[in-house]
């Protein structure tokens, strides 16, 4: 994007509004202009930057940056992958399953859930929400590389395998202690009176 011509613009808008008045104002508005060329160009990018953060918010987790190369800004956008996109439309329950859908998980060579398995996780539970929040995730660089790395290992998306990293978390994380479906269950009695309880024997009618 070439911004001299808005700084040219703006250099004869001065021009003009100076211009009829006298020599030495548009001799002093000459010196404003040359001044103000290089603020001008620094309000503009800062302008289009803050465009920029507003846009990538819209289409998380796609991006839209500002790059500056040969001293002119270029926008350089990154648009969401497909799977995401399928992810964010809602389930049709006549089109029959989703694919890569529920299935029975089978460990990967390293033990770990191997790629039909991570699918099968994502897309069950992708086939149960109508909906899809987004979220703007920020890793270090070191992380997103190695989560770059497992995701082309077990060919999904990097959104696609990160859902299913997620929903694999908490399928396998434990029930809290006293809310599971044993809590409210009563327990046996031992015949032993517990500490602070009186026992009593005989006959009641």
């Amino acid at each position: 994007m070439d911004l001299a011509p808005y700084v040219a613009a703006l250099r004869e808008h001065l021009l003009t509004a100076a211009a009829p008045d006298s020599a030495p104002a548009e001799a002093l508005a000459r010196r404003l202009v040359l001044a103000l060329a290089p603020a001008t160009r620094l309000v503009i990018l800062d302008a289009l930057s803050r465009a920029a953060d507003e846009l990538t918010t819209e289409i998380a987790p796609g991006t839209v940056e500002v790059r500056l190369r040969g001293g002119e800004p270029q926008f350089v956008v990154q648009l969401p992958d497909q799977d995401f996109e399928r992810q964010r439309e809602p389930h049709d329950p006549d089109r029959g399953p989703v694919p890569g859908g529920a299935g029975p998980t089978s460990p990967g060579p390293t033990g770990t859930t191997g790629m039909a398995g991570m699918a099968g996780i994502a897309g069950a539970d992708s086939a149960t929400e109508t909906e899809l929040s987004r979220i703007s995730l920020r890793l270090p660089d070191r992380l997103k590389v190695r989560a770059e790395a497992a995701s082309a290992e077990r060919g999904m998306s990097l959104n696609a395998w990160l859902t299913a990293v997620v929903a694999q978390a908490l399928q396998e994380r434990p029930s809290p202690p006293g809310r599971g479906s044993d809590a409210m269950a009563p327990r046996p009695w031992t015949g032993r009176a517990r500490p602070g309880q009186q026992r009593f024997t005989g006959w009641a009618r």
